[in-house]
């Protein structure tokens, strides 16, 4: 285990200790249901909107209950869905998954053979109009083959080959055996997209060719879909076995790696497993429960790199206790890392309370007899802000517990918490479709010092037979300044869509819409982030277009760097010299935009900075285009964590066309990977690994020998097309229609920009409101955007309704923040005597 990183010094005082002890549950009860709400006979319940209509609803396999979420304040038996499969003694957990992309989901149902009856996959194809569903596996045409004798358990929905089209993997036991049950392994239903009969969507069960069929190994009980390599595609761990995702677009491949990945105990049974970032570390950690009473449950730590390494025992109090069966997680307590459940044991992560990232047994108030072999599913049922649970309970009755860390009384700036959901684009649903399992939300709190990364991901399994929220909960820190109402927390947020690395990764930030940097928790009337794959967001009700000259699709130079093989592990690190440095060279000759560099791949762990002058580095890009003459264009300082043998650390540099660079890194280990050339605007020629111990002249860069066959980091880059001033659109008409801003010049600090405003009255007098974010708020029968952070009203327009309105940009602003411009003018042709122009964004450049 590594030596625990002190992350939040301080806060610990802030967070109710106290409070946070028990587990926030108590036994759901309203008008309705006076004696609770219990929701069926079940193994599992999955949660999804079954009905569109922006509430979470619940479904039980076993006893076959739908149940609706009336607006988060009611429940209702919406139909039982049992009559539409044939009869079965024994049905295990479900999933929805929007396979065929109307915005209804449908439900994917785990086969059994234990006792007699149905023994084959079910799917539930949702028609919409009100609980109308039809069960499709068994129609040729839907799915090539029937999926039967499976023994299946915990399905995972997900694109694994980049088509945008839903594919199912159905974990299932082997030929042969870990334990009394056999089954025909694992099966992968191909989503085919809308090419059956009829222009219907299909599947092909293809788990042999796509390299996911187990024929040996231990059952698979639990199992995730999520991208561990961070290269943009969906890996998918069950049963022991890591499959590693090599998938071309519409080539679905996968590689087993779970040895050279360091996961072990791969011929135990497990009953249930989950990819958490445990840590606050920006990667995903494995936690497993075990059938063998000698492990119990066991975490494998994530290293950055694609590989693991097994942590002590110790860092989960009472590992041997409530083992065997179950395993869910969520972030109960609400103050920003992940909690756990393994059958009737609740276990609290201290990560943010103490800085030291480990799990205790929590007390609780739930009934003993609602948990003997508990199968919890995590979401905020009455979107309070805290995780509600519906309790499976092996094939007993599951129950509605509602978390009750927040009530009536809880003012909403008291509720720290903010949901994060992403979409797919879809033409006839505004809100987007909940099918982009896998992708990775991130959260980053501004002037945070804690360091702590706050990243998740969607996921159609949630541990074992369960299906969490599709919306991500991120709790967050305390308020900065409690007595102030109108100041909180500021935070960016980022989302990676699955993709494949032939295509690109795909990331939406504040660089491809600045709407998402720098959210003011204390503006925000609605904490739902919506986040589409397109760069479209929904912000506080409001819809806001990407910028239309920053792509979404980002290119990794070198393919990345050294991921484990089904023979090979990644290389050890070793130690480096003193004053090592790593890099890497590249040229943009053939650029014919800027180019965005957004993030550095790093092995090993960054040394402390130099200072140079300017500020403390540790990085540096260096512009070598001129022989003997080096010059610094950039610099970059960040903090490695020691449980991170590769880093991810995200920048914001703007390179010029026809140069060639040098990107260097100050490390203390060196491990190095093949060359090999990407195509586009940026050609990388060589690696770099020399000693520098005057990082600040650029002599030793500039001088070192350039390696042709190998390299020490990556980053990741997409090209500029255009300006950083983004349209947001809005506006409220005068008598000529609405007014149009614009904004001219180069947003850099201290270079002259120009506002200009037409199409407004004549001779009006106006006022521009310039903010920090957006904060929709009505204002005169329209609506104001930017945040109310400052207002000039000491102009006029002309007699044309025109005016300009030169100025410098403000010095103090950092590269990639931004400020948001709206005016107001008097129009006295109006009804309303007032017109809004459009709202735009400036983003600040480096």
């Amino acid at each position: 285990m590594s030596s625990p990183r002190n992350l939040f010094v301080g806060l610990a005082a802030l967070v109710s200790t106290a409070a946070a002890q028990d587990v926030p549950l108590e036994f759901y009860t309203n008008e309705s249901w006076p004696a609770g709400l219990v929701l069926g006979d079940t193994y599992g319940v999955a949660m999804g909107d079954f009905d569109g209509d922006g509430w979470v609803d619940l479904f039980t396999l076993q006893s076959g209950d739908l149940w609706r979420n009336v607006d988060g304040e009611d429940w209702e038996l919406a139909a039982n869905l049992l009559g539409l499969m044939p009869a079965a003694t024994t049905r295990y957990g479900a999933a929805f998954g929007d396979y065929d992309k109307d915005g209804l989901p449908d439900i994917g149902c785990e086969p059994r053979t234990v006792m007699p009856g149905d023994s084959c996959f079910r799917l539930l194809h949702n028609l919409g109009g009100g609980p109308n569903f039809l069960e499709v596996a068994a129609d040729p045409n839907v799915i090539d083959v029937d999926v039967c004798m499976s023994n299946s358990e915990t399905i995972t929905w997900g694109d694994v080959d980049g088509d945008q089209s839903l594919d199912m993997i159905l974990p299932a036991y082997p030929p042969t055996p870990c334990g009394a049950l056999s089954g025909l392994g694992n099966a992968f239903l191909y989503n085919l997209g809308p090419n059956g009969p009829g222009g219907n969507y299909a599947f092909t069960e293809m788990a042999a060719a796509a390299g996911l069929l187990n024929t040996s190994g231990c059952r698979p009980e639990g199992a995730q879909l999520v991208d561990l390599d961070f290269d943009g595609d969906l890996d998918f761990y069950t049963g022991g076995a890591l499959f590693r995702n090599l998938s071309a677009a519409g080539t679905p491949f996968f590689d087993q790696v779970t040895a050279s990945a360091g996961i072990t105990f791969e011929s135990i049974r497990d009953e249930g497993l989950a990819f958490v970032d445990y840590d606050l570390d920006g990667d995903f950690d494995l936690l497993i429960t075990y059938l063998d009473p000698g492990l119990g449950v066991r975490l494998f730590q994530a290293r950055g790199d694609g590989s693991y390494v097994l942590q002590s025992a110790a860092i989960i109090q009472d590992h041997l206790v409530g083992f065997r069966y179950g395993l869910s997680y969520g972030d109960w307590d609400n103050d920003g890392d992940v909690d756990f459940t393994t059958r009737q044991v609740f276990r609290r992560n201290l990560a943010v309370e103490t800085g030291t990232a480990r799990f205790v047994t929590a007390t609780h108030t739930v009934d003993p007899l609602h948990i003997t072999n508990a199968t919890p599913a995590w979401g905020d049922l009455d979107r309070d802000g805290d995780l509600d649970c519906a309790i499976a309970n092996a094939g007993e009755m599951a129950r509605l517990y509602e978390n009750t860390l927040y009530d009536g009384e809880t003012a909403e700036i008291d509720k720290r918490y903010v949901r994060i959901r992403p979409v797919l684009d879809s033409p006839g649903i505004a809100t987007g479709l909940e099918t982009e399992f896998g992708a990775v939300a991130r959260l980053v709190v501004i002037n945070d010092t804690s360091r702590a990364v706050r990243r998740q991901f969607t996921s159609s399994a949630s541990g074992y037979l369960n299906q969490n929220e599709y919306a991500l909960h991120f709790g967050l820190p305390p308020d900065p300044a409690p007595a102030n109402p109108l100041v909180d927390i500021l935070f960016d947020v980022s989302v990676d869509f699955p993709s494949t690395p032939d295509v690109g990764y795909v990331r939406v930030d504040k660089h491809v819409n600045p709407v998402l940097g720098r959210i003011p928790l204390a503006q925000l009337a609605d904490r739902e982030i919506t986040v589409f794959r397109s760069g479209k967001v929904i912000l506080d009700g409001h819809e806001f277009a990407p910028a239309p000259a920053q792509p979404t699709v980002l290119t990794t130079t070198n393919g990345g760097l050294q991921t484990p093989t089904p023979s090979t592990p990644v290389a050890a690190l070793t130690a480096g010299a003193v004053d090592q440095h790593v890099g890497v060279e590249f040229d943009t000759l053939t650029a014919t935009d800027p180019i965005r560099l957004t993030e550095i791949i790093v092995e090993g762990q960054l040394t402390p900075p130099a200072n140079c002058g300017d500020g403390n580095a540790n990085m540096r890009l260096w512009d070598v285009t001129t022989p003997g003459m080096p010059e610094l264009a950039y610099e970059f300082n960040a903090v490695t964590e020691p449980s991170n043998d590769r880093s991810y650390v995200p920048v914001n540099a703007l390179l010029v066309p026809g140069k060639l660079y040098r990107l260097v890194a100050a490390v203390d280990q060196v491990r190095l990977t093949p060359l090999a050339p990407i195509a586009g605007p940026v050609q990388v020629t060589g690696g770099l690994e020399f000693v520098d111990a005057s990082p600040c002249d650029g002599v030793a860069v500039d001088g070192a020998v350039l390696s042709p066959t190998d390299v020490g980091l990556a980053f990741r880059f997409h090209p500029v097309a255009g300006a950083a001033i983004v349209d947001l659109g809005g506006g409220l008409a005068g008598a000529a229609g609405i007014p149009v801003l614009s904004c001219v010049g180069e947003i850099r600090p201290g270079t002259p920009v120009t506002l200009n405003l037409t199409g407004a009255a004549a001779n009006a007098p106006s006022g521009v409101v310039i903010g920090n974010s957006i904060d929709p708020q009505p204002l005169f029968g329209g609506i104001l955007l930017p945040s109310f952070d400052a207002l000039a009203v000491d102009f006029s327009t002309n007699s044309l309704g025109e005016v300009s309105l030169p100025t410098s940009w403000p010095t103090a602003l950092t590269p990639g923040q931004s400020l948001f411009f709206q005016v107001g003018t008097f129009d006295l042709g109006a009804p309303q005597l007032v017109a809004f122009s459009n709202a735009i964004a400036a983003t600040t450049q480096p």
